[in-house]
């Protein structure tokens, strides 16, 4: 067996507090990891308090750098300077760290290290989340209608992507996605699913029921409502309750992470998102943490059924997008599967998604010792329908791309049986 990696690097991005808690979880079984987040992001998570100077700066400069409202010269600066702390940031870790678990396809150079950390022997590991992989023809994300962007934009941030994918696969000693969204990758992936998310559980008992009077509370907590269908979402619930359905919907926008967790306690159930290409992500897991069900909605169930057995599924409430009413009435009027499905996810994140579980199936991977069960073939992907989009506006999207830059647009000419789906679908009704 390979020998255990020294000090590990996880960063410099948190998702859903995913990357804290894997570097909880190495430290939980005495491999010295820190956790470094560069992204500056609204949600604070529980967020590392370092004693390292350089960290501390290159936090503070990275979150300044990303405050709205500066004039644009002084951002400039901010920039020019976050470049530079950067720089050192990364020259402290040459130097004490074995290894490096990047997150959201991103580094602490921008990607100009990887020569250089493939030079020294260090371990990579790149883990993708969504966006920083996903076609933007199929992503909401990127091409949400509100956000007014072209067709040749569309393109633009499709080329970008695989271009960073094709470079990360040069110099990655193992890359971690999700098999739904692997269209770009042309080796063999590690399952996101399979090494799991690492969870925590939660400060308060999070188990479903005692509520007050006969209301089913419902929770409902958006990054991004245009994409996961956050409008649907309510117009559902709302007509549930005038056919006299006893539901009480709470939406959280732009709060802590400690608000949500604090909400969820109290929820009997919760909605994640219904244009979903995962089983079960960041706001599903805090559920599933508390014993709170989860309702999900999405178009690659089928999709996702073919790859995972029903004993490896993690377990929510399944739904197609039209199907939501159906999914918040089972929840809403049978208390008994509500509970019995909220143990259930329980137990998952609780058993094998413990961050030290989680933590050891990450160093099996940084040794190189991957189960050939976690390896998903991109080759094999048949789902194309994306996330955060109605297949309606999909379809649209596909189509002004072939339009505009034929099928060499779709960049999945290593994927002809992939490519071909795509040009089917788009010139479907």
């Amino acid at each position: 067996m390979s020998r255990m990696p020294g000090r590990v690097f996880v960063g410099p991005v948190e998702i859903a507090g995913h990357y804290g808690r894997l570097a909880s979880g190495l430290k939980g079984l005495g491999v010295e990891a820190v956790a470094v987040d560069l992204s500056g992001h609204p949600f604070r998570y529980d967020e590392a308090r370092h004693d390292v100077m350089v960290i501390r700066l290159a936090v503070a400069v990275a979150n300044r750098s990303r405050r709205p409202g500066a004039p644009r010269p002084m951002k400039a600066v901010w920039r020019g300077l976050e470049v530079i702390v950067r720089a050192i940031l990364l020259a402290w870790t040459l130097v004490r760290c074995d290894a490096y678990i990047f997150g959201f396809g991103s580094t602490i150079l921008y990607g100009h290290e990887l020569p250089l950390l493939r030079l020294l022997r260090k371990r990579v590991v790149f883990v993708f989340n969504g966006s920083d992989a996903r076609p933007s023809y199929v992503d909401g994300a990127d091409m949400a209608a509100s956000l007014g962007r072209s067709t040749d934009d569309c393109i633009r941030m499709t080329r970008r992507k695989k271009d960073n994918i094709r470079r990360i696969e040069r110099y990655a000693d193992a890359v971690v996605s999700q098999p739904a969204f692997s269209h770009f990758f042309e080796r063999p992936v590690v399952d996101f699913f399979r090494l799991g998310i690492p969870s925590s559980p939660p400060a308060a008992d999070g188990t479903p029921g005692g509520r007050v009077g006969h209301e089913i509370r419902i929770l409902h907590s958006p990054s991004h409502p245009e994409v996961k269908g956050s409008d649907r979402i309510r117009e559902t619930v709302e007509a549930l309750k005038l056919s006299g359905m006893p539901l009480a919907l709470t939406e959280l926008r732009g709060v802590a992470n400690a608000t949500v967790l604090a909400e969820i306690a109290g929820a009997d159930f919760v909605i994640d998102q219904i244009y979903s290409d995962a089983p079960m992500v960041g706001f599903a897991t805090e559920a599933a943490a508390a014993g709170v069900p989860a309702i999900v909605g999405g178009y690659a169930w089928p999709e996702l059924g073919r790859i995972y057995p029903d004993d490896t599924m993690p377990p929510v409430e399944q739904c197609h997008p039209d199907g939501l009413a159906a999914a918040v009435s089972r929840l809403a009027e049978d208390e008994g599967y509500r509970r019995r499905l909220g143990a259930r996810a329980r137990r998952l994140v609780e058993g094998p998604w413990a961050p030290d579980r989680v933590a050891e199936r990450y160093l099996a991977v940084l040794r190189g010792e991957i189960d050939p069960d976690w390896l998903f073939d991109p080759g094999t992907l048949q789902y194309i329908l994306g996330v955060g989009l109605t297949e309606r506006r999909a379809r649209e999207l596909v189509r002004a791309v072939l339009a505009r830059g034929g099928r060499a647009a779709l960049l999945l000419a290593d994927k002809p049986a992939l490519e071909q789906a795509y040009v089917d679908f788009a010139e479907g009704a």
